[in-house]
């Protein structure tokens, strides 16, 4: 996909917006996961699917917080922030693993 969705702003210029630029890529990397057909909205779903990743990384990155989890002293859940409306979406749990 090479084109942004209808009224989105263009990515920011590498060295711009250093943060923001390395989670655009990740999402836009994601893209390619989405089967064409598969999803109403992919760029929606290919963030969904960082959020997933990034939440699988906390857990296996971070042996406290797995242990955490582990103990049933710790949830850790996705959410997705929508700019343009100022709505959070929060996942379905899912295992993380």
């Amino acid at each position: 996909m090479d084109r942004l969705p209808p009224g989105a702003d263009p990515p920011p210029k590498p060295g711009d917006a250093t943060n923001l630029a390395s989670l655009v890529g990740a999402i836009h990397a994601n893209l390619g996961w989405i089967a064409a057909g598969s999803s109403d909205d992919p760029w929606l779903e290919s963030v969904r699917r960082n959020v997933r990743r990034t939440m699988g990384h906390l857990v296996t990155g971070s042996p406290p917080i797995r242990r955490r989890i582990e103990d049933g002293r710790l949830l850790v859940g996705g959410a997705i922030y929508h700019v343009e409306t100022g709505a959070v979406q929060f996942l379905e749990p899912e295992a993380v693993s």
